[in-house]
């Protein structure tokens, strides 16, 4: 557990610092994601939704955004979702339900879904190819996941 709160912290801490300073995400500073994973640099960890490419595609990343839209599925879960200029998709974040209901808890969503709308995020975990070429990552836990309040 103590491992989780102090990743837990350290995302929170990181979205705060590039929310702050937007020149961080091309810091050659190194990160180092988990335990035992070899330390990179965020600018090549760190990526935006309107950034994701092929080469992002099955590796891990964090991905620092702002949101559009959530949507809590009950018992599936949740889809959070980032969207560019014309109000496309441009990436979704998968929660399974014991995530979407610790953030709808913590954030202090309701089903009124429009509480999302300009709410910056970290997110860590591997990206995915979805449907309609929009990248997705699943998320289930608050570890891979911070938010601002």
């Amino acid at each position: 557990v103590m491992a989780r709160d102090h990743t837990q912290r350290s995302l929170r801490g990181l979205l705060r610092r590039f929310n702050a300073d937007t020149t961080l995400i091309r810091s050659t500073q190194p990160l180092q994601l988990h335990p035992g994973a070899d330390p990179r640099p965020l600018c090549e960890l760190v990526v935006t939704p309107d950034q994701i490419g092929p080469e992002h595609l099955d590796q891990l990343h964090l991905v620092w955004g702002t949101l559009a839209t959530a949507q809590h599925l009950g018992d599936s879960g949740a889809f959070l979702r980032t969207t560019d200029d014309q109000g496309e998709p441009t990436l979704r974040l998968r929660l399974t339900k014991a995530l979407a209901d610790a953030v709808w808890a913590h954030m202090g969503w309701t089903t009124s879904i429009p509480a999302a709308t300009g709410v910056t995020f970290l997110a860590g975990s591997v990206l995915h190819r979805g449907s309609g070429g929009v990248p997705f990552l699943s998320l289930d836990s608050t570890t891979q996941l911070a938010l601002t309040p």
